[in-house]
């Protein structure tokens, strides 16, 4: 089984329909089982998608206390609809976390080919303290798999380096993920937490307490950057960096992991580069 993770930076500077139609060539491509997305956003004022359609194309509602509907022109309706038309039928769930320069909704997505239930969707600080317009206010998103090991995965994007708070937050993402039962259960964590492998060794080390890191646990791996040109919010330190991850717990071992999406072997979409692992079970087989 192969998964992926990307900060798509969508509807931000880079083509949308070029951004979808690689993306669906790398899934048809590379035969890819679960994804995830961070950075799903959608413009505020487009109309909504109706509930018949969402159905339809089996959009997984995540339980949570607010609800921010899906529009026509969310980057994660969008790509489903052209995953359709290769006659990729994923289930998927999607929630805004923050407003993103008063016109758009920020959110994260989760697509799996296995069906998808008992969505939620959290804040990972108390509303009260960090309202919906402030880019500090983070979610998990996450989901079982109806597979016979009742797998979770979990999508996040935080701050990481780029706030002195990041070991706080990471503990209340672990502990929704303790009540989640991530510990009785295989859990793959996709996700876009700004902590850089080599530079930030403190906060690395601390987020890989409770995970391996699946590029360290690899049998054949790549140099793993996420991030090979400046980001203009981190200034000009931001030059080669690993700061985009799936963590698990799982004992399958990890067959491979490399990035793609970073402008040599593939198509650049996003400033960021996704990451793809193949997974094994564990009789050896490798999942459809």
């Amino acid at each position: 089984m192969k998964m992926l993770t990307l900060n798509c930076h969508s509807l931000q500077g880079f083509d949308t329909n070029r951004q979808i139609n690689e993306f669906v060539d790398q899934v048809v491509r590379e035969k890819i089982a679960i994804f995830a997305l961070q950075e799903a956003n959608q413009p505020q004022k487009s109309a909504c998608v109706t509930t018949e359609e969402l159905r339809d194309l089996k959009y997984v509602k995540p339980c949570e206390e607010e609800q921010v509907p899906v529009r026509i022109g969310n980057f994660a309706y969008l790509l489903q609809k052209a995953l359709r038309k290769v006659k990729l039928d994923f289930y998927w769930s999607w929630c805004a976390c923050h407003e993103l320069l008063g016109s758009f909704d920020e959110g994260l997505a989760l697509f799996s080919l296995v069906p998808l239930s008992e969505v939620t969707a959290d804040i990972l600080v108390p509303e009260r303290e960090i309202g919906y317009q402030d880019i500090r206010r983070h979610k998990i998103l996450a989901g079982k798999l109806a597979n016979t090991e009742g797998s979770l995965v979990v999508t996040t994007h935080l701050d990481g380096q780029l706030s002195n708070h990041f070991n706080v937050e990471w503990d209340t993402f672990s502990k929704r993920l303790q009540f989640l039962g991530a510990k009785k259960r295989p859990t793959y964590v996709l996700a876009n937490v700004n902590v850089d492998a080599e530079e930030d060794v403190i906060g690395y080390e601390y987020m890989c307490r409770s995970f391996q890191d699946t590029y360290v646990a690899a049998i054949s791996k790549g140099d793993g950057l996420t991030i090979r040109d400046n980001l203009t919010e981190w200034g000009q330190k931001s030059l080669a960096r690993r700061i985009d991850y799936i963590l698990t717990n799982a004992k399958h071992e990890i067959v491979s992991s490399r990035v793609c999406f970073d402008g040599h072997e593939s198509q650049k979409i996003s400033d960021h580069a996704a990451v793809i692992i193949e997974i094994e079970d564990q009789e050896g087989q490798l999942y459809a």
